[in-house]
């Protein structure tokens, strides 16, 4: 008898085991389980939301691009008093042809120089100079039709510049070197409200002081001046008008409000 309980006692204890240990696996195994569906969720979270901001991006830029030109200026240089040629960017916002760029790309001209402006589907215009900002970097040109041709053209819709906030996404649309016309790249708003002292990038030019500008780390090179920097709606929120020439990521826009 003593001898049968003793085994018994063996059996239980060995069952006791067995099932703490398949209870430990199956815990084991099920916090697995749950791991992996937890990890898939948030895998299936995280490529769902770059899905939808990937989305805003294609359509912000199919909003705003087909009203985004490049810029060709020539003629007599007053500084130099030499034959010079220069490129920008611009951007529609009147269906008659009005045109925003920036007060730098045409502050040498004078009255024999020309303008021609280049859609993104090709078309080309002759354009002449409405308006100078005597205080900011903005200056406006009008597409020139021929007679028999109704001005209907492109436009791009203006955002409440005043509503930025640092670390917001954004997009610039310009003629990147002058030979990439309607370029696109992204960044963020890396800080509001700056104050610069910009001048031209040959040096033959006075310097012009800027404030409130928005800072970004958008890509901008050489040709993206007087091109629209735009919000995920497609919407401007500032003319890019600056980059700094020691650090690459640090660009400055004239906000839209302005």
């Amino acid at each position: 008898m003593k001898t049968t309980k003793k085994g018994n006692r063996v059996v239980l204890v060995l069952l006791i085991v067995v099932a703490f240990v398949a209870g430990i696996f199956a815990a084991f195994f099920a916090v697995a389980v749950m791991n992996g569906k937890v990890v898939l969720m948030a895998n299936r979270l995280l490529d769902s939301r770059a899905y939808v901001e990937e989305s805003a991006m294609i359509s912000a830029i199919e909003r705003a691009m087909p009203a985004v030109v490049s810029i060709e200026v020539g003629g007599n240089n007053v500084l130099t008093n030499k034959k010079d040629v220069v490129g920008g960017t611009g951007f529609v916002f009147g269906k008659n042809g009005l045109i925003f760029t920036n007060k730098h790309l045409v502050l040498r001209t004078d009255k024999n120089s020309y303008y021609k402006v280049t859609f993104g589907d090709g078309r080309e215009y002759r354009a002449v100079l409405v308006s100078q900002d005597p205080f900011d970097d903005v200056a406006i040109l009008r597409l020139m039709v021929e007679e028999d041709e109704v001005a209907d053209f492109p436009v791009i819709n203006f955002a409440d510049s005043d509503e930025l906030v640092v670390g917001q996404k954004v997009l610039a649309i310009g003629n990147a070197l002058v030979k990439y016309p309607n370029s696109v790249s992204s960044g963020i708003v890396s800080a509001l409200n700056r104050d610069i002292s910009a001048y031209y990038y040959d040096f033959k030019g006075p310097s012009e002081n800027l404030s409130g500008l928005i800072q970004t780390d958008v890509a901008i090179n050489l040709g993206n001046s007087g091109g629209p920097l735009i919000n995920l709606d497609g919407e401007v929120v500032g003319m890019i008008t600056a980059l700094e020439e020691n650090a690459e990521g640090v660009g400055f826009a004239i906000p839209v409000n302005d």
